[in-house]
Formats: C-alpha cells, structure tokens, sequence
C-alpha cells in the first residue's frame, strides 16, 4: 500500500509496467558510454559528470531494464541491456539521417518505392 496525497492508503499495483524512463542527453551519453562493462566512477570520469549524478541515472536506467549491473571484486559493473542496445542503436540511425544530404534521402527512397 502506498499513502496518497490525502493521507489515504491507495492500492498499490504491483503489475503496473513503470512510467517510460526520459531519455535526456546525460542518460543517452552513459547508454552510449556502455559498449563495455564500466564502474560508475570510470563513467562520470570519461563523461565529466559526478559520480553521484552518474549513479542516479544509472539506477533510473537500471529499474527500467536499460542497464544491469554486477559486482567484481569491490566494484559494481555496468551494461546495457538487449533493449538499451536497439534503442542506441535506433538513435544512432536517426541522428545519421539527420545529419545527412536531404536529396540523397530522397533518392534512396525513391529506389525503395520504385521496387
């Protein structure tokens, strides 16, 4: 049971899927950052964050299922999951047409539809 605002006790929904996790740029800068293992101090070093801030967003990342983590030794590890990887990769693939000649997109789809 959780309290609402009115001092209540609401139902709790155990099976309710979590809210989708916001995606900003420092939470897709540690999911890009993970194509290996990493500690949260390495991380907040490579992506001049603080290692508090760096943790933060890796435990929003972890209880949506983007990262996993196991522990080395006295260290804890970092990786992105299947799901984490295909959305980066999606990005990476959005950001490319983004970035690339709009006649060129218009000729590689006008060779798609001409199939």
């Amino acid at each position: 049971m959780r309290v609402s605002s009115r001092g209540r006790q609401a139902p709790c929904d155990a099976d309710a899927d979590p809210p989708p996790v916001p995606l900003g740029r420092s939470r897709s800068e540690i999911l890009a950052a993970l194509d290996l293992p990493c500690c949260t101090t390495d991380l907040a070093a490579r992506l001049a964050q603080s290692p508090s801030s760096v943790s933060q967003h890796l435990s929003v990342l972890r209880r949506n299922g983007l990262v996993r983590s196991c522990r080395v030794g006295r260290r804890v590890l970092y990786l992105r999951t299947d799901l984490a990887t295909s959305i980066a990769d999606t990005r990476r693939v959005q950001d490319s047409v983004r970035a690339a000649d709009p006649r060129a997109i218009r000729a590689v789809l006008s060779g798609m539809s001409a199939r």
